[in-house]
């Protein structure tokens, strides 16, 4: 019996993205996921990694924006590699997951990183073969969350402890 893998903006529409046809569409994301969907790119980690970046994009958070997660998210795309590892999660799936992100929008996709972190979990979680740790989404989230504020306290901390100590705080 021989299997034929279905046309991804096809397989798209079919899932429900009826406009992939239509709309104007992010084509670097549409290259990494039609790879993705396929099966046909050489590195997983490197897959991710570059699907993060061209959504980080996507925030409107200027805070998060500023943070640079376009260029430097290794913490965070680990998080993701270690969940696809650990709760088998299928490329070809995870590809149909990631296209409803593809269709271009006069405004940003996403409101807040928190947004945009439970929309990507969303993603890897509704692909995943296996229940492996994580009850839902919204655990993986919190984790990708986690580590962006950690990166926010730093960077913002001498704001923060102005905040809360007010002048006396300072040396």
């Amino acid at each position: 019996m021989e299997t034929t893998i279905v046309n991804y903006k096809l397989r798209l529409y079919q899932n429900g993205i009826t406009n992939i046809f239509t709309k104007s569409i992010n084509e670097d994301l549409f290259t990494i996921l039609e790879h993705l969907y396929y099966n046909d790119y050489p590195n997983d980690l490197e897959a991710i990694k570059i699907i993060y970046s061209i959504l980080s994009d996507e925030v409107d958070d200027e805070d998060y924006f500023d943070m640079g997660y376009d260029v430097d998210n290794d913490d965070l795309v680990d998080v993701l590699f270690t969940f696809c590892i650990n709760n088998g999660v299928g490329k070809t799936e995870l590809a149909i997951q990631l296209g409803k992100f593809l269709i271009q929008t006069p405004q940003r996709l996403f409101p807040t990183y928190e947004d945009f972190h439970y929309q990507l979990a969303q993603c890897f979680f509704n692909s995943a073969l296996l229940a492996n740790g994580y009850d839902s989404e919204l655990s993986l989230s919190m984790e990708l969350n986690e580590i962006v504020n950690n990166d926010l306290l730093v960077v913002y901390s001498d704001e923060h402890n102005q905040l809360l100590y007010g002048n006396e705080g300072s040396i």
